[in-house]
């Protein structure tokens, strides 16, 4: 069985691979927030003061599984599988 936080917890851990863009995360993980699970990620930033801080982001787990049903065909229309045929 997968890792699954526990509600209302999260965690975070430094990425193992190299950072190949600015906008990849340095950190990344699960949150379960109100028992829904989330993406949690977190970059390193420096203020204009100089102070090191963390900026994070969620996003809905099952938000990027349906994302990646997605199909692209010929002519470049993503289609949903899920959608009804018409015809």
């Amino acid at each position: 069985m997968a890792y699954e936080p526990k509600l209302n917890k999260g965690n975070l851990f430094r990425r193992k691979k190299e950072k190949t863009s600015e906008t990849q995360p340095d950190y990344d993980g699960l949150a379960n927030i109100d028992g829904k699970v989330y993406w949690f990620n977190g970059w390193l930033n420096t203020a204009k003061d100089g102070s090191k801080y963390l900026s994070c982001s969620f996003r809905l787990r099952e938000a990027k599984q349906d994302q990646q049903q997605k199909v692209r065909v010929v002519g470049g229309t993503d289609v949903d599988p899920n959608d009804e045929i018409l015809f």
